[in-house]
């Protein structure tokens, strides 16, 4: 890192820190992700730094944070990326979206558009995502929708196209990912493809038209690890909604997309076929997929300097109801090699 010059920390994960860094030579900034090599030890944990290597290399599509490069030395692997200017997280957005906490449909369904296309275009260079929540969801100063952290992608074992989601040479065993957001077929330890992403599209449009998920972010100690999945599995098939809200505050449409996505069985599950049957949904039908492939090319709904309102009596009102540190941000991922620590007794 010899010709960048760090600004100050981005963030920091499990095994991760990324910082925005300034190019002396030209002034570009950039956020470079910096992963010990001392975390880099096992066959798995080289393989998931090689896959999202990989992935940063060859991805091209909208509403992802693409990679510039990549180099590693005896002490760190360095990942390039490109820097989302004043980038907050989906579910900060969502939280203090004027007085409300959760987004109006039309915003909702803006940056749902634009998630699908991401997920598509990670399909597309034949991986998944596997840990697609609202914390993993930037939305930047022009109101624009990015997909992040690409830590858990995996290769699927052949080609990548979205339009084949259901063989079998396309899927997986490892659990992974974040309690919330992990399909039923992943925590019941049974082969999985690229559904599991459209799962986690799911459970983010309820939670940025509801302000909530539909179950709780994690586990607890008054709700072990095997009550939670349970409560997954009713939960997604009564879909209630949060407490204060009523049924006119959720149309028909976006509530038959949610029930789709959330389909219990994969091979039932809007997306099975591909990316291009979720884009045919009802729900969409007033989005021109070509206008919104053209990343900037739509009015952004959504205006941080109107509907971002850090209000303190809602922030207030937020901790009141999130216990615990019950909350997207505190929801951990869960690395594959933890699979024993979380799920030993599952």
């Amino acid at each position: 890192m010899e010709d960048l010059e760090v600004v100050r920390l981005l963030g920091q994960g499990g095994i991760a820190t990324v910082y925005l860094c300034r190019r002396r030579q030209t002034g570009e900034l950039l956020a470079v992700k910096r992963i010990p090599q001392e975390r880099l030890k096992t066959a798995e944990q080289k393989r998931r730094a090689a896959a999202e290597r990989h992935l940063l290399k060859h991805l091209s599509g909208p509403y992802l944070a693409k990679g510039i490069r990549s180099y590693e030395d005896d002490d760190f692997l360095s990942m390039e990326m490109e820097y989302i200017v004043d980038a907050r997280p989906l579910y900060q957005c969502i939280w203090q979206y004027r007085q409300t906490g959760r987004l109006s449909e039309s915003v909702a369904k803006y940056f749902a558009a634009q998630i699908v296309l991401a997920v598509a275009s990670i399909h597309d260079a034949g991986y998944m995502h596997r840990d697609l929540k609202s914390g993993n969801v930037v939305i930047d100063h022009r109101g624009i929708a990015f997909v992040i952290d690409y830590g858990f992608a995996k290769a699927l074992k052949s080609g990548g196209s979205t339009e084949c989601g259901g063989r079998e040479s396309q899927r997986t065993w490892s659990l992974c990912g974040t309690h919330y957001v992990m399909a039923p077929e992943m925590f019941r330890r049974q082969v999985y493809g690229t559904e599991v992403d459209w799962w986690g599209l799911g459970v983010i449009i309820h939670e940025m038209v509801t302000g909530r998920p539909p179950w709780e972010y994690k586990p607890s100690a008054d709700l072990p690890v095997e009550r939670f999945f349970d409560e997954v599995i009713a939960g997604a098939e009564r879909l209630a909604l949060p407490k204060g809200l009523t049924q006119t505050d959720m149309s028909p449409q976006c509530r038959s997309l949610i029930q789709s996505l959330l389909e219990v069985e994969p091979e039932k599950r809007l997306g099975h076929n591909g990316a291009s049957e979720v884009m045919a949904h009802g729900w969409f039908h007033d989005i021109d997929w070509k206008e919104f492939s053209a990343q900037g090319h739509v009015q952004s709904p959504y205006d941080s300097k109107i509907d971002f309102n850090p209000s303190l009596d809602l922030l207030h009102r937020r901790q009141d109801e999130t216990v615990d540190d019950n909350s997207p941000s505190s929801a951990e991922s869960i690395d594959p090699e933890d699979d024993a620590k979380y799920f030993g007794d599952f």
